[in-house]
C-alpha cells in the first residue's frame, strides 16, 4: 500500500510540470490513495496558496476541495485518522529521527504523515520533500519517486 504526502496529492488537483508522473500512478489496478486526514486541511491551504499564486482562478479551491470530498466519498482516497496509534507512531519517527548520529530534523507536519503511514501499514511513501524523503528511508519504507529532481524542504 502507498501513502501520499499532501504535496504529491495536490499536483493531481492542479496540474504541475510533474502531475503526470503521480496521475500515472492513481491509473494503476486496484491503486487507492491513502493519506492523513490532515491532508484535507494542507490541500485546502495548497489550493488557496495556488489561488493567490494565480495558478486557480477564484472559485477553483471550492470546486477543487468538493473533488477531493467526492474521492473521499468514494473510497478512492482514504484517510487515515490520528488517534493513538498514529501518536505512537509519530514518538517513534522522532526518537528515530532525533536520536541518529546526524539527526533528520523532521518537522511536525512531516513527522504525522510519515506516523501516519507507519500507522496505516503502508510500504512505500510518495513525496518529493527531501527531508521527509530522508526520514522515510530511515523508517525503511520504500520512496516514490525513486529519485525526486524537485526534493524541497517547504
Amino acid at each position: 500500500m502507498r501513502y501520499w504526502d499532501t504535496s504529491v496529492l495536490l499536483k493531481l488537483f492542479v496540474k504541475e510540470d510533474d502531475s503526470g508522473l503521480f496521475a500515472a500512478l492513481i491509473e494503476e489496478p486496484g491503486e487507492v490513495i491513502h493519506t492523513s486526514e490532515l491532508s484535507r486541511l494542507e490541500l485546502l491551504r495548497g489550493l488557496w496558496g495556488k489561488r493567490l499564486d494565480g495558478l486557480i482562478v477564484p472559485g477553483a479551491e471550492k470546486i477543487l476541495m468538493r473533488r477531493f470530498e467526492t474521492e473521499v466519498e468514494m473510497k478512492r482516497i482514504i484517510l487515515v485518522p490520528i488517534g493513538n496509534d498514529v501518536r505512537r507512531e509519530f514518538e517513534a519517527v522522532l526518537t528515530l529521527c532525533y536520536n541518529r548520529e546526524r539527526p533528520i530534523r523532521v518537522r511536525t507536519l512531516d513527522a504525522l504523515h510519515l506516523a501516519s503511514a507507519l500507522a496505516a501499514r503502508a510500504r512505500e511513501i510518495i513525496c518529493t520533500d527531501a527531508r521527509m524523503r530522508e526520514a522515510a528511508s530511515a523508517l525503511q519504507l520504500d520512496i516514490h519517486p525513486r529519485k525526486s529532481g524537485r526534493d524541497s524542504c517547504d
